[in-house]
């Protein structure tokens, strides 16, 4: 994929308490985050790296101000059906509860991922709490799209699917080589996480998700954080819910 531009779609907002996303950090104190996914548009063909979640599903769960992905894609003038590609960071709800806005695309998502939603561990509430439901579970996996990666895989000329685990197991980033831009997802939720090598606070392994933020930081390119607000602030605003990656350091 050449050099590309790079969207940051804003899908809702919510406040949450500060150690869900910076581990054993300030618990009781009050932060916003902000849910994105992200469209990597060139020559009309568009990549997405997540997919969002629709309202109704946000709203269940705590967010505010949802706004459907689709209309967030049509503010890029981007139809569905041009999505050749999704990435799916890892598979909880708010990453990957829209896929059936994409019936013919194909789908990139980690063995590590997939096999932990068949464990007999994904029976217990505390493991699955932050999963879709399990018959939006079931649908993903049968979508003709799925392509199951087992470690990194370049997706597409230049863009790259990075296994790193920690948060979930099957966890991974994307680097964008023409743009020199690293979408993070929530191996880092914030910028904190990286200056203070703090993992955040909801994880499947401390130790993996640990040695994630240090490989993150020995890579060249920007890292654009899952969840931070101030990834929105230092984009170049197109409107209250888009924004592209374009003109700033991290």
């Amino acid at each position: 994929m050449e050099s590309c531009e790079i969207y940051i779609l804003k899908v809702a907002e919510r406040v949450a308490d500060s150690s869900y996303f910076m581990y054993l950090t300030d618990p009781g104190k009050e932060k916003k985050i902000y849910y994105y996914f992200w469209c990597l548009v060139a020559s009309g063909k568009a990549i997405l790296v997540d997919t969002g979640f629709p309202p109704k599903v946000g709203q269940n769960r705590g967010a505010t101000n949802c706004v459907s992905p689709e209309e967030l894609l049509k503010m890029i003038k981007i139809e569905p059906v041009q999505v050749e590609k999704v990435i799916l960071t890892h598979l909880h709800w708010d990453h990957s509860s829209s896929l059936k806005l994409f019936p013919s695309s194909s789908i990139y998502v980690q063995k590590s991922e997939l096999d932990y939603i068949k464990s007999h561990l994904f029976s217990y509430p505390s493991a699955n709490r932050f999963y879709p439901e399990r018959e939006y579970l079931h649908h993903l996996q049968s979508l003709p799209g799925i392509k199951v990666i087992d470690g990194d895989m370049e997706i597409s000329p230049g863009v790259w699917a990075i296994k790193m685990g920690g948060h979930t197991p099957g966890s991974q980033i994307v680097a964008i080589e023409t743009n020199k831009v690293i979408i993070a997802g929530d191996v880092c939720p914030m910028y904190r996480n990286l200056e203070e090598d703090l993992p955040g606070g909801i994880f499947y392994s401390l130790t993996e998700s640990l040695t994630a933020l240090q490989k993150l930081k020995a890579m060249v390119g920007m890292i654009v954080p899952g969840h931070d607000p101030l990834v929105f602030k230092k984009a170049l605003k197109l409107n209250e819910n888009i924004g592209i990656i374009k003109g700033w350091k991290t």
